[in-house]
């Protein structure tokens, strides 16, 4: 007869291999398929949209060899890093070298210190440094891109400077435009024959001084070649852009937008917030906020032009109104003068152009504010998508339309002082007393 023990034993043992078993095939589906979760506030750690479409869309494989030092915690970060991209597409791999370990290959790359990352496809090569997504997606995308466009800001009118870092600049435009593999310049059109033959989009980003004649008549020729311009304007514009604009069948207010609802984002009632827009390549999966101090209404025709598809991109909500009394002390709503919300505050619009036998497709954006896209507010909301959506898709690039990797953003707690006292009194005096007292407790019992 077999002894208890023995058998009791037998069991355990069975017990052991089937736990055993369970872990390594957990361990082994694990290994191919595994499931996070960010909870981070701008989901930090969890590839974007862009990112996610692009490697879907690899044409050949990928490998990048990052030559970091093997054990760094910098190292471990950036191979989790990989890993995800790994995960979303098989034809993505990647190679940790340690430089000192391997000095022949770093010579041979160039390697001259740690954190530089080499990315191989096809026949091409780009260095790169980082570690976060929006690095190594940028080096993706400057690989994968056939042709690098460029784009004009238009200058001599007091707009915003694309190399000024304060405030009202837009240096932070021109920056993320780089991120999108485009080659970013000024123009003074006043200076040139006609809008540059390069340029895959002409940018006019408020102007405070009316434009010439003569560089209306350039961007109206440069339109009837197929080409691609943004109007960023403010309110109180100058007639000669209003006139050119009705040609396109796009009226623009005198007025200035009022909004009651900013004032639950902490903002004052002449930033519009909106978050109502028409279907459109330009906000296909578009879920964001967006904010536009100070801005003027913007919208189509009130009768249909042929040859031309004018479409409102954006409104804001429904308790705001077009303010044409502006000027005056009160602000109201007058029925009678004003244009009740939601007001659009930007169009998009199409024209195909008849040239001899062939014909041209130009299209436009109109924007009723400039601001929403200074260094001041592009990072606000969903304010920095809209505007690199807008450009990519009037340079007819639009699987570029997505929405991109987030910036980490630092985690605050405010405290009051009672609220401050309370919790070092908790953490610091009662609960280690708490502990204390138990410890005595028990201690006395067992004696």
């Amino acid at each position: 007869m077999i002894k208890r023990s023995t058998r009791f034993g037998s069991i355990t043992f069975i017990y052991i291999i089937i736990i055993i078993g369970i872990l390594v095939l957990i361990n082994f589906i694990s290994m191919r398929h595994h499931l996070r979760f960010d909870l981070t506030k701008n989901k930090r750690f969890s590839l974007s949209e862009q990112t996610t479409a692009i490697l879907e869309n690899l044409a050949d494989t990928m490998k990048v060899l990052a030559f970091f030092k093997k054990g760094d915690s910098v190292t471990l970060y950036y191979k989790g890093r990989l890993d995800e991209y790994a995960y979303k597409s098989e034809k993505f791999s990647y190679e940790i070298i340690d430089p000192d370990r391997n000095p022949l290959l770093a010579k041979n790359y160039g390697i001259e210190e740690y954190g530089t990352s080499i990315l191989l496809y096809q026949d091409k090569t780009e260095r790169f440094t980082g570690t976060e997504e929006q690095d190594l997606t940028n080096a993706i995308l400057k690989v994968t891109k056939k042709e690098i466009k460029k784009l004009y800001f238009l200058s001599g009118h007091g707009e915003p400077d694309i190399d000024e870092s304060g405030e009202k600049g837009f240096a932070e435009v021109k920056k993320a435009l780089g991120h999108e593999t485009y080659l970013v310049e000024k123009v003074v059109l006043a200076q040139i024959e006609s809008v540059p033959g390069d340029a895959s989009v002409l940018i006019v980003p408020g102007p405070k001084k009316p434009l010439f004649s003569v560089e209306i008549e350039k961007i109206r020729a440069y339109l009837a070649e197929g080409g691609s311009v943004l109007f960023m304007l403010e309110p109180q514009l100058s007639p000669e852009i209003k006139k050119f604009l009705k040609e396109w069948n796009i009226e623009v207010g005198d007025d200035i937008i009022i909004d009651r609802m900013s004032k639950l984002f902490g903002a004052g009632y002449t930033t519009p917030v909106v978050s109502q827009y028409e279907e459109h390549e330009i906000t296909k999966k578009f879920k964001y906020a967006t904010f536009f101090p100070l801005a003027c209404s913007v919208r189509p025709g009130s009768e249909e032009k042929s040859g031309y598809n004018v479409l409102a991109l954006a409104k804001t909500s429904p308790s705001s109104w077009a303010e044409t009394d502006y000027q005056s002390e009160t602000v109201k709503y007058d029925a009678d003068k004003d244009l009740l919300g939601p007001v659009p505050v930007a169009v998009a619009a199409e024209a195909t152009i008849t040239k001899e036998e062939d014909s041209v497709l130009s299209r436009m954006v109109v924007f009723g504010d400039s601001d929403f896209a200074c260094n001041q507010f592009l990072h606000l909301s969903g304010n920095r998508d809209l505007i690199l959506n807008t450009i990519n898709w009037l340079a007819k690039e639009e699987d570029l339309i997505t929405i991109r990797p987030k910036e980490a953003e630092a985690s605050r707690v405010s405290l009051s002082r009672s609220e401050g006292i309370n919790i070092f009194f908790l953490s610091v005096v009662l609960y280690p007393a708490l502990l204390l007292i138990i410890g005595v407790f028990v201690w006395r019992r067992r004696r």
